[in-house]
């Protein structure tokens, strides 16, 4: 994950191998969201070895959480909650550009007031939870497994 801030807008950006509902392929996408919550997923693709990496199509552009927490974006596998990570296995079979159906991604996304589940990055909002500022802010969030699964 990276974050560039510019004049008006804090960014928080998050690389992952994934597909999304506007596109079933498998592709590398850069996960953008702006301070405000405007968030734009962008496609990669590599046409060859000897060329340097490119985007593939305009970027799909969705609303989100504002003020996301750095390091609090994570997407997970729908049937068993297991992290998706952007790995070697994903990135060659991303280059063959593989056609073939993936399993279900949610992209879970945590910001200052509250936490949001997404299906497949630019579906339906699955499940949300807000939560009161007079404990204090959050500063951070982590994926927990239950014991043995």
């Amino acid at each position: 994950m990276a974050q560039a801030r510019s004049n008006q807008y804090c960014y928080a950006m998050y690389i992952r191998l994934i597909v999304t509902c506007a596109d079933p392929r498998l592709k590398i996408r850069l996960i953008a969201s702006r301070a405000s919550g405007y968030t734009q997923i962008f496609s990669l693709r590599h046409p060859s070895r000897s060329s340097p990496w490119e985007l593939d199509g305009d970027p799909v552009e969705t609303e989100t959480l504002a003020h996301p927490i750095p390091r609090g974006s994570f997407i997970v596998d729908a049937n068993t909650g297991a992290p998706i990570k952007a790995d070697r296995s994903r990135l060659a079979a991303s280059l063959q550009d593989s056609n073939r159906n993936n399993a279900p991604y949610l992209w879970i996304t945590a910001s200052a007031k509250g936490v949001r589940c997404i299906a497949d990055i630019t579906g339906e909002r699955v499940a949300k939870a807000d939560w009161s500022n007079k404990v204090g802010g959050v500063e951070s969030i982590q994926l927990v497994e239950k014991s043995g699964q």
